[in-house]
Parts: structure tokens; C-alpha cells; sequence
């Protein structure tokens, strides 16, 4: 009997509780509220910084833009802020450090807090955020790629096609059959370049605007040419509206298929486009001297079978990070390594030679006991 008494009691308390709460959540205005973190966030960069510059807060309509509290963020320009408050899930993100927390931890960490009202308002926030992410196409990556601002400052496809004179690749025998030999579909990421044989690779946005290429040259050297965003720009003789805001964008669009990949997945990191085309959750860098702009733990590398590839999977193996074993794939497959590899070349082979490729994702490691299969 007492223990009923007890769980009644306790019960109507869990209704007051959550009627109360909904009555504190509608008292909410989040206009005001993002004026007040935006106050809170000042506090913390005043307290944390001495240049004015670094004290600065850029507001735009989906996130806060500063200086990182934690790392101190960029030490080579003051003007490059990579920490981010997103107003989507109030989440705190630094593109610097990979420092990500919620509104509430953030501020905890700096002697500040939300209240309780605020509490349950960001809750919900939350609450509604993984919704939606987990009825996502897109899934995990919108936490990590500001689309908005790629797209805004991303080329459209039309215009590249008209300043380069470029014909569609369904226009095109030539390279549909040389694209289609390499196992590659979806045209729409390629153009050709007929007057100077030369294959336009595209780094698209969700929205279909080019953000970067890479050209692959058939007759002269070298063979490849990646453009990022403020080249592309240069050659167009475009406007930048916002010197910070295209910087942040010009920074990944050496990376090829922020569109596509699930970043809650492993992540299989590339030297060239193509390869990363054909693997699952695959991503480009577009050579060795670009490094993964997140700071995530699901990353593998796959660097080519070469010389230089080699020595850099060697040199990020020893620090800990996964890498391809290209020698044992090879032994298991039984391909005989003649030059240079990529994982093109092994489809391309394995198929010519009736044999199952094997599934990359059993051959990384980041063991040091391991190096020998790397090499």
C-alpha cells in the first residue's frame, strides 16, 4: 500500500513536471535567446583574447562565427575563426581544434549556463534535430559541412561549362568509354574538354554547384591540375562577397564528396577523385600535401602504391592513423604489383582476371606490428 501511496505521488509530480516544462519551453524567445549567447560567447572571447579581431563575432542567419575559446584557433591570421555555434541544434563546433560539445557544456566550460527554461528548450531543439537526421538522406554529415555557405559561394555548373567550352560526356564517346572502362557512372560530375583533350572532373555541392575540380590532361604534363575555390574565382574574375565567410569555404573545396559520404561511417580517404568514386563512403583530398579538414577517429587513408604514397602511409601510420595495407591486399588477390597502383588499377585488374575484390575495408590498420604490409 505504501509503496502505491509513493508511486501515485511520484507520479503526479513527473505530470506537474513535464506541464510545467511545456509552459516554460513556449515562454521562449529564441530570438532572444541567440542574443543572449551571442552576449554570453562576447564574455568569453573578450576574457579569452586580447586582439580585437579576435573578439569579433560574425552573425549569420544559421550559425555564430569566432575565434576558437579552446585552441586559440588560426595563429597565422586573426581573420580566420573556425569555431562555429549552429542555431539548427545549438551545437558548438571548432574546424581547428575538432572540439564539438553542446550549447550547454560550452558554456559550462566557461563559468556560464543556460537556465532551466532554456534547458528544456534546447532539448527539444535536440530532440527534433536527431529526428530529422535520422529520417536524413544526408544523414550524419550536415554536423560538419556548412552547405549553406558552401553553396553560396560554390560556381554554378553552367557557367563553368560555358567559360571552358565543355561538351557533356554523354556527347562524347571518347571519354564515356574511357570513364566507363575505369568503372565510373554519373556523368554529370564529368565534362570534357574536346579543343584541349582534357577531362573536367567536378567537386559538386548537394545543389549541383561546382566548388572545385581536377582536370585530367591527356596530352600534356601535368597530367593533373586540381582548382580549388579561389582559383576557380581568380580565372573567372568573380566578386567575393565576404572575405571570411569564402575563405571557410575555400578550405574544403579540395574535398571531394562532402555531398555524398556518411561521416558517422568509416571513411575511406583517396589521392584521386576517381578512386574515391568507386569505394564505398569514399573521399578525396586531391593529393598527398591536403590533409582531412575534420578531426574524426572513422578515417582511413588509401594512398596510391607508389613511392610517394607509400612514404606518406608510412609517416601517418606511425602516428597512429589507419592506412591501407597495399602488400597484403596484393599477396591475398594474388596480383602481381608492376609499377604504380591505385584502386582503379585493382578493379580494372581483378576484373580482367575473373577475380573477387576483396572487400578494402579488412585490409587498414594502425598498427605499428603492420608496417611491413604497408610498404
Amino acid at each position: 500500500m505504501n509503496f502505491l501511496r509513493i508511486f501515485d505521488i511520484n507520479f503526479v509530480a513527473i505530470r506537474v513536471m513535464t506541464f510545467n516544462f511545456d509552459l516554460e519551453k513556449k515562454d521562449i524567445d529564441e530570438a532572444a535567446f541567440r542574443d543572449k549567447i551571442k552576449g554570453e560567447v562576447q564574455e568569453i572571447l573578450d576574457s579569452a583574447f586580447t586582439e580585437t579581431e579576435r573578439r569579433r563575432i560574425s552573425e549569420h542567419s544559421e550559425r555564430l562565427n569566432f575565434a576558437c575559446p579552446y585552441c586559440g584557433d588560426s595563429y597565422a591570421s586573426s581573420f580566420k575563426k573556425r569555431a562555429n555555434i549552429y542555431f539548427k541544434d545549438y551545437g558548438f563546433h571548432c574546424f581547428n581544434c575538432g572540439t564539438h560539445k553542446t550549447l550547454s557544456r560550452f558554456l559550462k566550460d566557461f563559468n556560464k549556463e543556460v537556465n532551466s527554461s532554456e534547458k528544456v528548450f534546447l532539448f527539444d531543439v535536440n530532440q527534433n534535430q536527431a529526428q530529422r537526421r535520422k529520417s536524413s538522406v544526408q544523414k550524419s554529415y550536415e554536423y560538419f559541412v556548412p552547405f549553406e555557405l558552401l553553396n553560396k559561394y560554390a560556381v554554378s555548373r553552367d557557367k563553368l561549362m560555358y567559360f571552358y567550352h565543355l561538351t557533356e560526356i554523354d556527347h562524347c564517346q571518347k571519354m564515356k568509354e574511357y570513364l566507363e572502362n575505369r568503372f565510373q557512372k554519373g556523368w554529370n560530375k564529368f565534362a570534357y574538354d574536346q579543343k584541349n583533350d582534357r577531362l573536367f572532373i567536378f567537386n559538386l555541392t548537394d545543389k549541383n554547384k561546382v566548388l572545385g575540380f581536377q582536370i585530367r590532361n591527356f596530352n600534356r604534363e601535368p597530367k593533373y591540375v586540381t582548382y580549388d575555390l579561389s582559383m576557380i574565382y581568380k580565372k573567372l574574375k568573380l566578386q567575393i562577397e565576404n572575405q571570411e565567410e569564402f575563405e571557410e569555404a575555400d578550405k574544403l573545396s579540395f574535398c571531394f564528396g562532402l555531398n555524398t559520404v556518411d561521416f558517422s561511417r568509416d571513411i575511406i580517404v583517396t589521392e584521386g577523385p576517381l578512386d574515391s568514386f568507386l569505394l564505398n563512403n569514399g573521399m578525396c583530398m586531391c593529393g598527398l600535401k591536403n590533409n582531412f579538414p575534420f578531426d574524426l577517429a572513422n578515417v582511413k587513408y588509401m594512398y596510391d602504391y607508389d613511392e610517394p604514397g607509400t612514404k606518406k602511409s608510412l609517416e601517418i601510420a606511425k602516428q597512429g592513423m589507419s592506412v591501407f595495407m597495399w602488400k597484403k591486399y596484393c599477396k591475398d588477390s594474388n596480383i602481381n604489383k608492376m609499377g604504380k597502383l591505385d584502386w582503379t588499377d585493382v578493379i580494372k585488374y581483378q576484373k580482367e582476371h575473373n577475380q573477387e575484390v576483396l572487400n578494402p575495408s579488412n585490409y587498414f590498420t594502425s598498427s605499428k606490428y603492420d608496417l611491413f604490409y604497408i610498404s
